[in-house]
């Protein structure tokens, strides 16, 4: 098991934001529905998330690059905007 915190850039407070927390939080249920990750635990705040999982399939690297960029991506797309979260 993993106790993971990932971090917005410059601390931005993205999250704030339901909908942007709502896509987070779809992002690990798809990942633990496809069998990548056993996800004990998540919590969003509004500039950074914490996660307990286990690995399942693939490199922690490998998995949070699908996550972070998964989600970097769909949140960009719903607040119309571009760059780095």
């Amino acid at each position: 098991m993993y106790l993971l915190t990932t971090a917005t850039f410059q601390r931005r407070p993205v999250f704030e934001n339901r909908e942007s927390a709502e896509i987070v939080l779809n992002s690990l249920r798809y990942l633990k529905e496809q069998g990548r990750i056993l996800l004990e635990a998540s919590v969003v705040m509004p500039d950074h998330v914490h996660v307990v999982v286990g690995l399942v399939l693939g490199t922690l690297g490998e998995v949070m690059q699908g996550f972070k960029g998964f989600t970097t991506r769909s949140i960009n797309k719903r607040l119309n905007r571009k760059g780095p979260l």
